[in-house]
């Protein structure tokens, strides 16, 4: 008797390269797809991450601003070895055998760092942002901290100890800046800035009033609309912190200092010392009036793109990130592949600024992308547009009080040359309680209940 051909199709192979919020938001919308607790039958799912632990840059504030003795104050992290994505993956891989090294666009394959391949039908890029400081000369060497960066949270904190040993006289400047957009986290900047307002004004009226403290960004107002931009400058003006618009940094200069044995060290490190260690070189506005300005401290939000395997792959835009639709998170040229979260970039046509990407929008974006790997799987039209609307609790450094910033994207992705995005703002309390309930109902989303360690910050 001869052999007869299965009759049963090979499962979709389903590949997710980042376990964080986007990541997470495809698992998510493929349970829901199905039974809410496995996997469509008829995908076989791979996802992939370089790292062990998954972490929430949210979390970072509560640590230079010695907020969270729950953890010692030290950076929180989950393992990913607990994702309900690994218990319901049909492959789930970290470390090197996670660690993409090339993408294979014809072959459809990834070449991983152990020396494996992995092979897709449908591929999910979601694999975060490097920062990448070469556009900017003397940035990568000035010391100057990455406010974005996990690896720079302890050296942020020692920045702020320093200053909050005042009074200085003569003062102290701490530049908060916006290097270049997008940029993750559009309140962020303004978060830090009000935050440490706060901390140097619990350290005495006397030491907030020896620093001078400048926000600056390279555009107008970065987020939301005209009444989001009048209550946060209003805020800051109330906080007396000046508000910089449309200052593009060309260039940084760093000066070392020697302390008395000759080693050397930043200016910071040298309490009794007023040096300016750095030099910040803007054009300003349209004339691109140059101007200078000598700063104490420097946090800023470093220049990002999408790591070095997707550069290679060829498929960025000039500020070095994905180009994908906006109703689809589809790559632009590409079939069957996606990018979420902040690797990707797209645009909203009529107010013609980015898509926020971080965070909860990379898991929205996730979700709708697993409805159109559904879709597909099954013959179907396309999903409807998301109803996408996100919530964003801002810290403005004022007796704990915050603003709870509600975007809408709704209309937009329903009707993106018509209609434009659309921003809820109120003003709330003990907002360090209402990050925390939105950092634990994302864990509790990945993990599942009591399956985590419970984010917990000081009252």
């Amino acid at each position: 008797m001869g052999c007869q051909q299965s009759s049963i199709d090979e499962p979709h192979q389903v590949v997710i390269v980042g376990a964080s919020f986007g990541g997470n938001g495809v698992i998510k919308g493929l349970l829901d797809e199905h039974d809410g607790e496995s996997l469509p039958p008829t995908l076989h799912v791979t996802m992939l991450d370089e790292k062990e632990d998954f972490a929430i840059s949210a979390t970072n504030q509560f640590v230079w601003s010695n907020r969270l003795s729950s953890t010692d104050n030290q950076v929180p992290s989950w393992p990913l070895s607990k994702l309900i994505a690994q218990k319901v993956a049909h492959s789930f891989r970290t470390g090197e055998a996670g660690t993409v090294m090339e993408l294979d666009w014809e072959g459809k394959q990834l070449k991983m760092k152990d020396g494996s391949s992995v092979k897709w039908d449908t591929l999910v890029l979601s694999p975060g942002v490097v920062s990448d400081p070469s556009s900017i000369p003397g940035l990568e060497e000035s010391s100057a901290i990455d406010v974005a960066a996990k690896k720079d949270v302890e050296s942020m904190k020692k920045e702020v100890k320093v200053l909050s040993n005042g009074p200085w006289v003569p003062k102290r400047v701490a530049l908060i800046a916006v290097t270049r957009m997008p940029y993750k986290c559009p309140p962020l900047p303004f978060e830090l800035a009000s935050l440490l307002h706060n901390v140097l004004e619990k350290a005495g009226e006397d030491v907030r009033s020896g620093v001078r403290i400048i926000l600056s960004v390279p555009g107008e107002f970065p987020f939301g609309g005209p009444p989001i931009k009048e209550k946060f400058c209003a805020l800051l003006k109330e906080m007396n912190i000046e508000f910089w618009t449309n200052h593009v940094i060309k260039s940084v200069e760093h000066e070392e200092v020697s302390d008395n044995d000759g080693d050397s060290v930043t200016a910071s490190d040298v309490e009794d010392s007023h040096t300016g260690s750095f030099t910040i070189n803007f054009e300003v506005g349209e004339e691109k009036e140059e101007k200078s300005l000598e700063a104490d401290v420097f946090f800023c939000t470093f220049p990002q793109r999408a790591p070095d395997f997707v550069q290679k792959a060829e498929v960025c835009n000039k500020i070095g990130l994905i180009p994908v639709d906006l109703q689809t998170n589809s790559i632009e040229g590409r079939e069957n592949a996606y990018a979420i979260g902040d690797a990707c970039h797209t645009v909203f046509p009529k107010p013609n600024k980015p898509h926020p990407k971080a965070g909860e929008f990379a898991y929205l974006m996730g979700l709708q992308v697993a409805k159109q790997i559904m879709a597909q799987q099954k013959g179907e039209p396309g999903p409807e547009p998301q109803k996408r609307k996100g919530k964003c609790v801002a810290e403005v450094g004022i007796k704990g009080n915050g603003v709870n910033v509600e975007p809408d994207f709704s209309s937009v992705l329903a009707n993106p040359q018509e209609e434009a995005p659309k921003f809820n703002f109120s003003e709330v309390g003990g907002a360090a309680s209402a990050k925390e309930v939105w950092v634990n109902s994302y864990l509790e989303r990945f993990y599942g209940k009591e399956n985590y360690e419970t984010f917990v910050v000081d009252e």
